[in-house]
């Protein structure tokens, strides 16, 4: 947060470090459009008017929603366990039963004229 300094009469205030999307999307190569509109998403940015600006924990905090998330092992385990297969003939009729059956089409006739 920012801190206040007394010089004289008044009262100085230390801004913290702050960046911009542009120069943010630049670092991590990524566009500024989606800095931009992941710094909106989760709410980890600075607006005023047409201009935002990003202070370090709202970078940390973009840095840390771009992570990915790991799988569960115990997860993949359990989808394993689903589709036991023991053998290439078995996998051939597993996919027989599961895969989406296509619609025939019938060819149009065009029209006598």
């Amino acid at each position: 947060m920012a801190s206040e300094q007394q010089v004289g009469a008044r009262a100085v205030v230390d801004f913290p470090d702050v960046t911009t999307p542009a120069e943010l999307a630049k670092q991590l190569g990524w566009s500024e459009r989606h800095v931009r509109a992941l710094a909106r998403e989760i709410g980890a940015c600075r607006i005023l008017g047409n201009r935002m600006v990003l202070t370090k924990e709202d970078v940390d905090a973009i840095l840390e929603a771009t992570k990915p998330i790991a799988l569960n092992p115990q997860w993949r385990a359990q989808q394993l366990l689903k589709f036991p297969a023991s053998s290439y003939e078995d996998l051939v009729k597993m996919r027989a039963k599961t895969a989406p059956r296509r619609r025939v089409r019938i060819p149009r006739t065009k029209p006598k004229g």
